[in-house]
């Protein structure tokens, strides 16, 4: 569950994941000052470094129902290893412009075997 008080600092969700493996989906369910929030719309990047400006690494796919948000759901990570920055970003009536609930490293380690057919 991330929770938001009043001055709606995003909470801090670090991510370690393997390089060529498929997402293990992160599931969140929302709520500020302990009521529900519904968004109507959500985005989760990954980027090379906390700036929105910083380059675009991956776009994680994300799955709205009522106040839960699912992040990840078997996306595949042919990404390089190294440390990056993720958020998820979601919209809804009171916040039209977009509001960063989680935030936090996003790791990718190297994999080191090999699947031959």
């Amino acid at each position: 569950m991330v929770s938001a008080g009043s001055n709606l600092t995003p909470a801090d969700w670090p991510i370690v994941r393997t390089r060529g493996d498929s997402m293990i989906p992160e599931e969140f369910t929302l709520t500020i000052d302990g009521t529900a929030l519904t968004p109507t719309s959500a985005i989760a990047q990954v980027r090379t470094a906390r700036s929105r400006s910083a380059t675009l690494v991956l776009e994680l796919s994300v799955d709205l129902s009522a106040n839960v948000v699912t992040v990840g759901d078997g996306d595949d990570l042919a990404v390089d290893p190294g440390v990056y920055w993720w958020d998820l970003q979601v919209t809804n009536a009171s916040y039209p412009s977009g509001l960063t609930l989680i935030s936090g490293t996003f790791h990718v380690l190297d994999d080191v075997s090999e699947v031959t057919p």
